[in-house]
């Protein structure tokens, strides 16, 4: 079975103007990304917030996948990895450790999101075909 994957991305950054209109961005979504910045202690504090959201305004079918960004700037990192990992165990949420300037694990990223959710709707039969789960 072939499946093709649209997926549409918006990026606020996180700004407060755009607030008032990221409840619209969940409606509908199947997967979420809620991504911070490895550089920024007061990015990582504002990912409960984003989750926070994410369960107040998202269907309760969407997946959601952690994205410790700006990995590549290892010298100005104020969030430490041990940090980061007991945070996503904590949510029990899978996450990532990219750079974004150097596309270091983006991929991974974007095909956990849309494998956590395929896996959601459809199951594996002895064929190797999928079927839709009810």
């Amino acid at each position: 079975m072939l499946f093709c994957i649209c997926s549409l991305r918006w990026d606020t950054a996180g700004q407060e103007r755009f607030r008032n209109i990221t409840s619209s961005y969940y409606r509908g979504a199947h997967a979420i990304i809620v991504v911070f910045d490895v550089t920024s202690e007061d990015s990582f504090r504002n990912v409960r917030f984003w989750l926070q959201e994410s369960a107040r305004y998202a269907s309760d079918d969407a997946r959601i996948v952690l994205c410790a960004n700006k990995t590549d700037m290892a010298s100005q990192r104020a969030v430490d990895s041990d940090a980061v990992t007991k945070l996503a165990e904590d949510l029990q949420l899978p996450v990532f450790e990219v750079s974004a300037k150097g596309a270091v694990h983006i991929e991974d990223v974007f095909s956990t999101a849309a494998l956590q959710y395929l896996n959601e709707k459809y199951v594996s039969c002895p064929s190797n075909d999928l079927i839709l789960r009810h």
